[in-house]
Parts: structure tokens; C-alpha cells; sequence
């Protein structure tokens, strides 16, 4: 335990073998407790009783705040105008990122805006990806689109090997996608290695077509994974994938085979795989 006593102004980050609830007694810290932040990436506490707006509870830092990300991925990007947090939840942490250290006070909740109705990103294409427990952020500014998404389409994060790492749906004000890291405390590899490339993909959810993003510029960062990384696209080129077909079906001798065996068979398409 090198934790040793838990801190005022802390968040503090748990990984769960199964979902569970931890309740805490103790005398209550007032909601107005200055939090002390370094410059740089800091896992803070949010003190209040009462679910807030995120903008709302970020306005004494908001000259100084870069994003603010929840456990999930969701995001406040102040530079995109992106609140996807909506709400802030009583017993979460969550991590800031600011130019300079800074002291928060969170404000009172008289004039809180509350309620955000629950619009929770539901994919039409993709399953869900792996909360990891570590995460980086890419920014897609509306301008660098050649052939603008609509409403409803979807942007995907793939590793080198097609897993999906991360998705999130299009908007107007910029695109923000959370895409999740590999968790090393488990057998498989269920997010991108620090260092990996990722490959960008656009879902046009009218067309049902999928669209390479290829990468011409990045704004800020790379095209590879960090942990906690902030990565803005700059310039982009987009290339319609084509559509996979089914060439032949074979046993593990290459034999072809028109019907199901009992055994491994083997599915060649004409992209390779």
C-alpha cells in the first residue's frame, strides 16, 4: 500500500475482477475544498453530492484546461466545444489536463444545469470497445473533411490487426474519439501497444459504406498510441474500401469445398485475408 492515506483532492483509478459497490464513511469534505493541480495530466476528485455540469464545474479553470476525460473516454474538450461528460457523477474521479497548475474550487449548484437527458453513443456497426483503463483522445476538426460526414455517421479506430479500439458517432463541432490502450494484466491483447499505429476508418451509415482516413498532417501528436495522448488530425485524404467477397472456401490442405465438414475450414476473400 504505497497509497498509504487517501487524499482530499484525489480521484483514484480500481480494477475489478466483477462489479461491485465500495461505500466510504467518514466526515464529508465540503464541495468547495481547494484542489490543488499540477500542470499536466492530474486524476482529481469531484466533490460534490449532486450530478453538475461538467462546463459548468470546469468555469474557475476553464483558461487553463485542455480536456477533462471521465473513466469511460467521455470527454470536455473546450478547444472543440465537446461536452460528452454532460454530467459529472458524485464517487467518480476524473482526469484534467491543464497548461499551468491550478487551484479549483467547485462552484455552488444554485445555477447548476441538471438533468441532461441520457444520449449515450449506440453504435449501428460496431460492438462496443474494451474499457482497458487507459485511453488516448484524437480531435478530427470539421474542416479538414473533403467529402463531409452526415449526421449519424461513425468514426472507428482500428489496431493494425482490425480490432476495434475505439468509435464515436460524427458532429459538426469536431469529432472527439477515445480510443483504449492493451491492458497488460490480461492474456490477450484487447487494445493498441504504446507506440502502435492505429488506422482511422469513417462508417457512412446512409451509404453503409466504410472509408479509409488516411492521414496526410497531424495538427498536434501522431498516428500512434499513447497513454493519456492528445492527438489532432491536420489534413486527410478518404478512400472507399472495397467490398470483401467470399472467392473460395478450402480445408487447412486447400482442398475446395462446396459444403460444411466436420473440421477447420479456411474463408479467402479477395482483399488477402
Amino acid at each position: 500500500n504505497t497509497i498509504d492515506f487517501l487524499s482530499n483532492e484525489q480521484g483514484y483509478q480500481i480494477k475489478m475482477v466483477q462489479e461491485d459497490i465500495l461505500s466510504i464513511e467518514g466526515q464529508l469534505v465540503n464541495s468547495d475544498y481547494p484542489i490543488n493541480m499540477p500542470e499536466g495530466w492530474f486524476l482529481t476528485s469531484y466533490l460534490h453530492q449532486e450530478y453538475a455540469d461538467a462546463e459548468l464545474m470546469m468555469a474557475p479553470i476553464i483558461d487553463d484546461l485542455i480536456i477533462l476525460k471521465s473513466y469511460s473516454g467521455d470527454v470536455y474538450w473546450p478547444f472543440f466545444g465537446i461536452n460528452n461528460i454532460e454530467n459529472m457523477t458524485p464517487g467518480w474521479g476524473y482526469y484534467t489536463k491543464t497548461d499551468g497548475a491550478v487551484t479549483l474550487s467547485y462552484p455552488d449548484l444554485e445555477s447548476g444545469r441538471l438533468g441532461f437527458e441520457d444520449i449515450s453513443f449506440l453504435s449501428l456497426k460496431y460492438n462496443k470497445p474494451i474499457n482497458t483503463g487507459n485511453n488516448m483522445t484524437i480531435g478530427i476538426p470539421n474542416d479538414v473533411w473533403l467529402n463531409k460526414p452526415k449526421e449519424g455517421d461513425e468514426i472507428a479506430i482500428f489496431d493494425q490487426s482490425g480490432l476495434l479500439v475505439g468509435n464515436d458517432k460524427y458532429r459538426e463541432e469536431g469529432s472527439a474519439i477515445t480510443i483504449w490502450g492493451d491492458d497488460q494484466l490480461t492474456d490477450i491483447k484487447d487494445g493498441l501497444y504504446v507506440g502502435e499505429k492505429f488506422i482511422v476508418k469513417l462508417f457512412r451509415a446512409h451509404e453503409d459504406i466504410i472509408e479509409t482516413i488516411q492521414v496526410h498532417r497531424w495538427e498536434e501528436g501522431s498516428g500512434s498510441y499513447n497513454i493519456n495522448g492528445i492527438s489532432i488530425i491536420g489534413a486527410i485524404s478518404q478512400d472507399i474500401d472495397p467490398v470483401r467477397e467470399l472467392i473460395k472456401i478450402t480445408d487447412v490442405l486447400g482442398r475446395e469445398i462446396k459444403d460444411k465438414i466436420n473440421g477447420t475450414m479456411i474463408y479467402i476473400y479477395n482483399d488477402g485475408s
